[in-house]
């Protein structure tokens, strides 16, 4: 937000922002960032059977959860996977390799998303997909692509919608 208001350095007076300001700086920042974070979850859709790992994670609140808490969430909603899976999963997302969408607080014994930006991207493109995924065929790249380019339309215009 400082951007926004062309401040590079600490200044005594305090500022005021508005909701305005808060959309520009959103906006600017999803700007800069769409291609970081489109390429973080393409690393990460690279893993196989990885969508319900990644569904369960975000569906939890922007804290994350323990992985015993995770797993009963999965149970209550009918996603089929096991303790060894999910956290296995959850570790690999921690890796470059696969994104870094994950991180682990050894105080917590917590998994959550490694940028808040990552849990809202990834609520809406299961949003989206589950949407969508009736009228596009499920499993080939260029489906998930467009998938994942209409969840960063929402995931945009949800966080930062652009002046009329």
């Amino acid at each position: 937000m400082c951007d926004t208001a062309i401040i590079k350095e600490t200044i005594k007076q305090s500022i005021e922002f508005d909701y305005s300001d808060l959309q520009s700086a959103l906006r600017r920042y999803i700007k800069r960032t769409e291609d970081t974070i489109k390429k973080a979850f393409d690393n990460a859709f690279r893993l196989p059977n990885i969508d319900d790992s990644i569904r369960v994670l975000a569906s939890q609140d922007q804290d994350g959860a323990q992985i015993d808490e995770l797993l009963l969430w999965a149970q209550d909603v009918g996603i089929k996977t096991t303790k060894k899976k999910l956290e296995s999963d959850l570790k690999k997302l921690e890796s470059e390799r696969y994104g870094e969408l994950v991180k682990y607080s050894h105080d917590s014994w917590r998994f959550s998303f490694s940028n808040p930006f990552y849990r809202t991207f990834a609520l809406a493109y299961f949003e989206s997909q589950d949407e969508k995924i009736r009228r596009l065929r499920k499993g080939s790249h260029e489906d998930m692509m467009k998938i994942m380019d209409i969840a960063f339309k929402t995931f945009k215009n949800n966080l930062a919608p652009d002046e009329e």
